[in-house]
């Protein structure tokens, strides 16, 4: 699978599935299955990140390796995940990274203008051309009603890898590279 976004290109790392142990977003230890992505883009970016269900049933995304990527990638090191959860069908928020001053990056959540330019990107164009089946507010696709109710997400098919990878380097990579 490779995978082509405004800068960035996505491609599959390793052809076997790989096992990994470690922590769920939800603070449980584990072991995990899933797979590895580069990602390239420019200034020397060059990513490993891995996509995981884990034996909980959790899944998430990350960056795996910075490799020798610029030193304002690490943030995204085992940090700051995309969760894809499941609400009668896969489901991604899409909170993007914003630098702080001291480098460290933080969960914002942004609407589709915010979003397309924390990405450089439309990015709920990018997610619909990628089979996304919905990208709206967690009202509108969940019919939530609370605080989070405005926060956007994507709702996307089973099987469907590229929804939440494009999500994933839109959201956390993209931001960071353009320094948001």
């Amino acid at each position: 699978m490779n995978i082509t976004l405004g800068p960035f290109t996505i491609a599959a790392e390793a052809t076997e599935p790989i096992l990994t142990d470690g922590e769920t977003v939800s603070g449980a230890p584990s072991t995990g299955r899933g797979s590895l992505y580069k990602v390239l883009g420019p200034d020397g970016l060059e990513l490993t990140v891995r996509d995981i269900t884990w034996d909980t049933g959790e899944r998430d995304l990350a960056v795996f390796r910075r490799h020798g990527s610029p030193e304002r990638f690490d943030t995204l090191v085992e940090r700051l995940r995309l969760t894809v959860l499941d609400y009668n069908g896969p489901y991604v928020e899409l909170r993007h990274v914003k630098l702080r001053d001291n480098g460290r990056g933080g969960l914002f959540d942004a609407d589709a203008d915010a979003l397309a330019n924390a990405a450089g990107i439309d990015v709920v164009d990018v997610l619909r051309s990628l089979g996304a089946s919905a990208v709206g507010t967690r009202e509108g696709l969940l019919g939530d009603d609370g605080r989070t109710r405005r926060r956007w997400g994507a709702r996307f098919p089973p099987g469907n890898n590229k929804v939440p990878l494009a999500a994933f380097v839109l959201t956390r990579v993209a931001p960071v590279l353009r320094r948001s």
